[in-house]
């Protein structure tokens, strides 16, 4: 389920926006009537980051966590947005993966420019071909970190769900 609401800089409010899904058309709820619940994500979209910090702020529990990759298709994959809920970054292959990749699923982590970073899973490990403009050639790279405080999309082409259990998370100051 798909809620969205816009920022209205004149009245400080976050005002409600239709969301428009393959499911159809609805209204999301007041912000005010609406509470993140653990295991969800949100997905903030800014114009102008540097200069105006976002904070989310909520409590801290040392309870494992688990997320549910939903299953897909070749011809319809499903995409899960995933947290990385720790205060450093996180890489990418030190998520508990447990073998549940199919060949087809791809993770694409937004990389702030517009675009996205595309990794595969190969070997038993998330990767991507990099150039090396030292030697010409390209490497396979294991090495991608997801940054503290955000997440990426699992593109799930494989046709059964599977439970991630997402890094720990310390509080700060630990």
């Amino acid at each position: 389920i798909y809620r969205m609401w816009n920022w209205n800089e004149t009245g400080k409010t976050w005002d409600e926006a239709i969301t428009v899904t393959s499911e159809g058309v609805s209204p999301a709820p007041k912000a005010s009537e609406h509470q993140l619940a653990r295991n969800s994500t949100a997905w903030v979209t800014r114009s102008n980051p540097a200069e105006r910090p976002f904070f989310l702020i909520g409590q801290y529990s040392s309870e494992e966590q688990k997320l549910t990759i939903k299953a897909g298709s070749a011809k319809n994959s499903v995409c899960t947005l995933v947290p990385n809920p720790s205060l450093e970054d996180v890489e990418i292959n030190n998520y508990a993966w447990n073998g549940n990749p199919h060949k087809d699923d791809l993770i694409r982590i937004p990389n702030g420019g517009g675009g996205q970073i595309l990794l595969q899973w190969e070997n038993g490990a998330w990767g991507r071909w990099v150039y090396n403009p030292e030697t010409y050639l390209s490497e396979w790279r294991t090495d991608q970190k997801v940054p503290a405080g955000t997440g990426f999309f699992y593109q799930r082409c494989g046709d059964t769900s599977f439970e991630l259990t997402l890094p720990a998370s310390v509080p700060a100051g630990e």
